[in-house]
């Protein structure tokens, strides 16, 4: 189970994370299924966020986006979003480039094949936690 999301610092962001701590990642740990949140962001500001919100499950660096980028769920960021943004989001996500993912939920079967996905381009939509437990649910089913 990988979730990208876009910085530590990102509103959207620090929302689902949690709640995916408290109703999501009970059911996935039950099931055997690792949860991995993703983020081009440096190292170091995301364990203050894993510390900060008390998540168990594990907060990895997709550095350069590579990861993100391989899949296709990257997008440039547009004018509007980085005169809204800070000044030194390049620097805060370790990119030096405006490039940043869609909220993106994939869950990975045992093969490495991505079984199922969730992307939007609206950077304030992220799967619901009932969504991604019946997705996980019916891919182990089949399996």
């Amino acid at each position: 189970m990988l979730i990208f999301f876009r910085f530590a610092g990102c509103p959207a962001c620090n929302i689902p994370l949690p709640l995916y701590q408290r109703v999501l990642w009970p059911t996935l740990r039950e099931l055997g299924v690792p949860l991995v949140a993703i983020s081009p962001q440096i190292s170091s500001k995301l364990s203050k966020m894993q510390q900060r919100h008390a998540l168990d499950f594990t907060i990895a660096t997709d550095r350069d986006n590579h990861l993100a980028s391989q899949l296709g769920t990257t997008f440039e960021a547009n004018p509007a979003i980085r005169q809204a943004a800070s000044t030194h989001l390049r620097e805060v996500t370790g990119t030096g480039t405006w490039e940043l993912p869609f909220p993106t939920t994939l869950v990975v079967d045992e093969t490495g094949v991505v079984a199922w996905s969730d992307v939007t381009p609206d950077w304030m939509k992220r799967t619901e936690a009932d969504a991604i437990t019946d997705a996980v649910r019916s891919i182990i089913i089949q399996v």
